[in-house]
């Protein structure tokens, strides 16, 4: 499983993650899905990889700057979807939603982790604003009108996110149709 799709978006305040940082990334992410972030140790994520323990820390001082790379990495892909959600056109349909897969794809496991499973406040409130930032380039009446938009939005990828949604080009279709709709 992959973990960040890059999309060839590394900009200065998301630097480059290189395939030894993907992996430790990876493990973390398989770990926290089974083990509190708290119990996870260093020889227990170096053990599960398998890499020794002066690889990790030639990358991270400590566990939770691997959360703090997965936290930052993830919300900018979180843009990414915004802002082919934003861009999509029935004409260019195809090539968005092969985009948004490969973005849900390799995102799933930190997302899941992140807006499902642990269900972290302070993750979901900045997914948000990226949603109410990237949806504010609509007509909107209101704040209420861009909470609503972004409510829909949320539920949208969270129902993706638990398969309660099959996303294909159809869903992304109408996805957009009432959004726009919601936004006139």
């Amino acid at each position: 499983m992959q973990i960040i799709y890059t999309a060839g978006d590394n900009s200065k305040d998301y630097p480059q993650v290189n395939t030894t940082q993907k992996k430790i990334c990876q493990g973390f992410i398989d770990l926290y899905a089974r083990t509190p972030l708290e119990l996870i140790t260093i020889r227990q994520l170096c053990q599960s990889i398998p890499i020794a323990r002066t690889t990790f820390y030639r990358y991270f001082d400590n566990v939770a700057q691997v959360e703090e790379l997965l936290v930052d990495l993830s919300l900018s892909q979180v843009g990414q979807l915004m802002t082919l959600i934003a861009e999509f056109k029935n004409d260019n349909s195809n090539q968005v939603v092969q985009q948004m897969t490969n973005l849900l794809d390799a995102n799933q496991g930190i997302w899941k982790l992140l807006l499902v499973t642990e269900r972290s406040s302070d993750y979901t409130r900045q997914v948000e604003r990226i949603v109410k930032a990237a949806l504010a380039g609509q007509k909107q009446a209101s704040y209420l009108h861009a909470q609503f938009l972004c409510s829909v939005t949320m539920g949208f990828l969270i129902g993706i996110l638990t398969d309660q949604f099959k996303f294909d080009k159809e869903a992304l279709v109408e996805l957009e149709r009432s959004l726009r709709k919601l936004s006139a």
